[in-house]
């Protein structure tokens, strides 16, 4: 039944708003999520394209990134790599959706860390509000700064190719408000940054218990990065390696349990076996 029910369109049974719902999204702000797809139609449409072009900048932010927190040391050094992780990959995320001015910014990581980390749940409410309110405190003037250069067509090389941009120029007109924008920036950090995170922190502390794999899996980047002057997207293709382990390391410590969780958007939705799952349940 897992797979049947894994398989229904959005309009029979939506993860977004299981998600949304499971987080206490009407108070949290996490329904957000499901109001549109805007952020699908910009990744889909804008961001998964442009993937090759991206290589760059978010190398030199994952390498700006190691330097901070991981510097060259002969000696053993003992490290907690859950805070650094997290900085890491919400700088590199940033670099993507906001832009080089924004994955560097103490206040903006600052909001989209702490948002990631507290609980979505009724005690933290206000806490999670006033994260929300931060950031559109921070986004807004920015936004409408770029809606203003879109307007007078003015490029900006800095801020042309980021999720945020390209969530501005697929956007509709229900879908501009700055707030909403701003908003759904930090909800976009959440999944990045929760998800990442959490996987490279199993990773690295799988290759740790396994060093066989971690000397072979070394040998495998050297080659791939020998092969071509910088790392381009093809490159990664050839971490077959790397990527049997992340993926074997994700099997072993899943994000969740549930990983098929979806609420039920018509009535009575009949299962292959007879089963009705009415509107609303999850």
């Amino acid at each position: 039944m897992v797979e049947e029910i894994r398989v229904l369109p959005k309009t029979t049974a939506d993860p977004t708003a299981a998600k949304a719902l499971e987080m206490l999204g009407s108070y949290t702000g996490m329904n957000a999520l499901s109001q549109n797809n805007l952020h699908f139609r910009a990744v889909q449409t804008k961001l998964t394209p442009m993937l090759g072009s991206l290589t760059a900048s978010l190398e030199d932010e994952v390498k700006h990134a190691m330097d901070n927190h991981f510097p060259s040391n002969t000696e053993w050094t003992t490290i907690k790599p859950y805070f650094p992780i997290l900085d890491l990959v919400a700088r590199s995320s940033a670099r993507i959706f906001l832009g080089p001015s924004f994955c560097r910014s103490d206040k903006w990581l600052e909001i989209s860390t702490q948002f990631t980390v507290q609980p979505k749940s009724l005690p933290s409410v206000r806490k999670t509000q006033r994260y929300i309110q931060q950031a559109q405190a921070l986004l807004v003037p920015e936004i409408l700064r770029r809606q203003e250069l879109k307007a007078s067509k003015t490029l900006d090389k800095n801020t042309e190719d980021t999720l945020l941009s390209w969530m501005m120029e697929v956007a509709q007109e229900s879908e501009s408000s700055p707030n909403d924008l701003a908003h759904m920036q930090l909800m976009l950090a959440l999944a990045a940054i929760h998800t990442s995170q959490s996987s490279a922190v199993d990773i690295l502390f799988d290759l740790a218990a396994h060093p066989d794999d971690l000397d072979q899996i070394r040998e495998e980047i050297r080659e791939a990065a020998s092969e071509s002057d910088g790392w381009q997207k093809a490159s990664y293709a050839k971490l077959r390696k790397l990527d049997s382990f992340m993926k074997e390391s994700q099997r072993v410590h899943p994000p969740r349990l549930l990983s098929a969780q979806r609420m039920m958007m018509q009535e009575n939705h009949v299962l292959s076996d007879g089963t009705a799952l009415p509107k609303g349940s999850m």
